[in-house]
């Protein structure tokens, strides 16, 4: 887990289009949030603010990520990341795949299902090697409404963390 926050707050910037531009923020969610809800616990959560030259207002974009061991990645968890947009814009599902592992057989079916879905797929085979993740599908920002990503936000977030998030966007905002 703490080498996919790492990432997260570093390389994944780079990497990803929808970040251009944004100030965000990480926290671990794994633990937070409404017991007896399935799939409602992202590992993490990624938040975004950007701000535009021409359009009015800011854009806040969340981010959930479902991490998965070698043996974890199933069809089911595509589906639990698909299930998490139901309070987030983005779903993401990191499977830590090494290389040469017998689970890379499912890897077409994984990225095909995540491909269909609109779920951003990263591939890790070395996690303390930020050079061997790899993002193999991008996902596609659901139309989540907004009272449940904010429901979702207040839920998931500590005192300090919401602060954080309306430091960001009170900041962008001119």
């Amino acid at each position: 887990m703490p080498w996919l926050k790492k990432y997260l707050d570093e390389p994944f910037r780079e990497t990803s289009n929808f970040l251009k531009g944004a100030k965000y923020k990480v926290y671990d969610t794994s633990t937070v949030g409404k017991p007896g809800i399935r799939w409602a616990r992202p590992d993490f959560t990624l938040v975004s603010i950007k701000q535009f030259s021409f359009l009015p207002g800011i854009e806040l974009d969340v981010h959930s990520f479902e991490l998965k061991t070698e043996v974890g990645a199933t069809d089911l968890a595509v589906y639990e990341a698909l299930a998490q947009t139901r309070f987030t814009h983005f779903g993401h599902l990191v499977w830590h795949l090494p290389a040469k592992s017998k689970a890379e057989q499912r890897l077409a079916g994984i990225q095909k299902q995540c491909d269909q879905h609109g779920i951003g797929l990263i591939r890790i085979r070395e996690p303390k090697n930020p050079d061997t993740w790899e993002i193999l599908t991008e996902p596609i920002r659901k139309t989540t409404l907004a009272s449940e990503v904010d429901e979702f936000l207040r839920e998931r977030l500590n005192d300090s963390q919401r602060r954080e998030v309306l430091a960001l966007i009170n900041g962008t905002r001119q």
